[in-house]
């Protein structure tokens, strides 16, 4: 995902079943991508789940947490591998 303010900025959540998710309560989208990318993990649906977030000027790169980072992904590939 690219990072631009508007990816960072927090955005509402409605849903017309339930309760909004408070995980998501005043996340933005690159936020909401690495906690779904730890949720597809920890539930068993993905083995393993990198959540990166890329800039253009200058060009480089954010990850938004550890739990769903280069290190955990490089980790649970081995795991696998083994």
């Amino acid at each position: 995902m690219e990072i631009t303010p508007e990816a960072q900025k927090p955005v509402g959540a409605r849903t017309r079943i339930g309760v909004p998710d408070p995980a998501f309560r005043g996340a933005g989208c690159v936020d909401r991508m690495a906690i779904m990318c730890e949720r597809l993990r920890e539930d068993g649906l993905y083995d393993m789940a990198w959540a990166l977030g890329v800039t253009r000027n200058p060009t480089g790169f954010l990850e938004p947490r550890v739990t769903v980072g280069r290190n955990r992904f490089t980790m649970d590939l081995r795991r696998a591998l083994c």
